[in-house]
């Protein structure tokens, strides 16, 4: 696992990304974290599109970016993977000292460490329940955002990916092209702002959880809720 960690840390960051609609007609462009940093609607995008296809489109050309990105990272990961294996990094522990504190502690029956091991064992049982739940439910949460007349409606997936993309289309046959990629591409930033805080209280919540876990699964805690003396 170290190798491959290590591997993977050897692979330069994602770039910028730009993709066009199978018509050519919109341009599409993200950052290395998939965000949408331009949208281009060509002017004459209404003599081969509907005002129906047009939402399609731009989604079309989002996608197209992101498949970029993502045959690119495998790209990386081939080169990184064909690497000469790297050395493991020295992992320390502490294993044989904690064995031996075990061994040589205060007597206590054999049923009160058992009784006391099943109360230590629950309160891991809850946390990781409860983590994983609250986890679960920020990872498969979408969020819905509208610009402020409704024109523009999107809707991003927890990690700020573009889910969804409608669009009025009495105000697309009134608006210029130039208009209408700054509104969509202002909402989409909106939505996608609104996606990302969210998901990085939830990835607070894992680190929190996995924090009280490795509390409870801590040697001198267990000692001292085992009754066990160093």
């Amino acid at each position: 696992m170290d190798r491959t960690l290590q591997r993977l840390e050897s692979m330069p960051a994602a770039q910028e990304q730009e993709a066009s609609s199978a018509e050519g007609l919109v341009r599409v462009r993200i950052d290395g974290q998939g965000r949408v940093m331009s949208i281009v609607v060509s002017h004459v995008w209404a003599q081969s599109l509907t005002t129906a296809e047009l939402g399609p489109a731009i989604l079309e050309a989002y996608l197209g970016a992101g498949v970029s990105q993502v045959e690119e990272w495998n790209s990386h990961l081939e080169v990184a993977m064909e690497l000469p294996e790297p050395q493991t990094r020295p992992f320390p522990t502490q294993l044989q000292s904690e064995v031996a504190e075990f061994a040589g502690g205060d007597s206590v029956t054999e049923v009160e460490v058992l009784e006391r091991l099943l109360e230590v064992w629950s309160e891991v049982e809850h946390e990781l329940d409860s983590t994983i739940a609250e986890v679960t439910a920020g990872a498969s949460r979408q969020h819905e955002i509208s610009s402020f007349q409704g024109e523009v409606k999107v809707v991003c997936s927890a990690t700020g990916s573009l889910e969804s993309l409608t669009l009025s289309e009495g105000w697309l046959r009134r608006s210029h092209p130039a208009n209408i990629g700054r509104l969509v591409l202002a909402t989409i930033t909106d939505a996608q702002n609104a996606a990302l805080t969210d998901f990085s209280h939830t990835q607070e919540v894992a680190a929190r959880g996995t924090a009280e876990l490795q509390r409870l699964g801590d040697p001198d805690y267990l000692h001292r809720r085992l009754g066990i003396g160093h």
